[in-house]
């Protein structure tokens, strides 16, 4: 249990004492009183002084405050890391930006900048998106098509699969257009037993100029 909020936090220390020192308490009136003998006042287990000081020495020694804020800092670990997971997310869209609004003269023209490939419910299923860019001439559109494949093993054999082969598309390959960056997404379905290991895009733009460029297989 987290508690963020420090009222909450004193809260739960009064409940968990109220709780503790009352299971004490009746385990002790269970054991017969103050003192745990027999009938006969033989002594069946060690002498258990149950008054105020021991049973306050007892509790004390639990050291709820560091269990609570055991809680309190695993929930701030976890806040500290979505924030820089966060961070790093606009980090790298402020980099992809810049290099759109002044590019590098490695960054400049067409561009085939990335692939993110995510899982579904499905084992052998994932979504794919795959961003394009046009870092110079921004001023003019650009149109082209697009192949995709992906190479992996399977029954201990070499497979390369096309998109067509992995997806439902109704066209293939595909076509795109774009003046500054272009996303492409949809769905690629594997055979059983098919393993990624690579993805191989190729593109051809109006202009006649080709492109390519491999991605190891990587699944967010």
């Amino acid at each position: 249990m987290v508690f963020g909020d420090p009222h909450m936090k004193w809260a739960a220390w009064a409940s968990l004492a109220v709780v503790l020192i009352g299971a004490f308490g009746y385990g002790c009136f269970v054991l017969g009183g103050y003192r745990c003998e027999g009938e006969s006042g033989s002594e069946l287990l060690p002498a258990m002084d149950c008054d105020e000081t021991d049973e306050l020495a007892w509790f004390s020694g639990l050291d709820l405050a560091q269990v609570v804020d055991a809680g309190a800092n695993e929930e701030l670990r976890r806040t500290i890391k979505t924030l820089g997971d966060r961070i790093h997310s606009l980090e790298e869209e402020a980099r992809f930006y810049r290099r759109l609004v002044a590019p590098l003269d490695e960054d400049a023209g067409f561009n085939i900048e990335r692939i993110d490939i995510s899982k579904t419910r499905d084992a052998d299923r994932f979504v794919y998106t795959l961003v394009l860019t046009q870092a110079a001439d921004r001023d003019q559109w650009i149109e082209g098509s697009l192949t995709l494949e992906v190479v992996g093993e399977m029954e201990n054999e070499q497979r390369s699969l096309s998109l067509a082969e992995l997806s439902e598309e109704s066209e293939y390959p595909l076509k795109f257009g774009l003046l500054y960056f272009e996303d492409l997404g949809g769905q690629m379905t594997f055979p059983s037993g098919f393993m990624p290991e690579e993805i191989r895009v190729a593109a051809e733009v109006d202009t006649g100029r080709r492109f390519e460029r491999v991605f190891a297989w990587s699944v967010k």
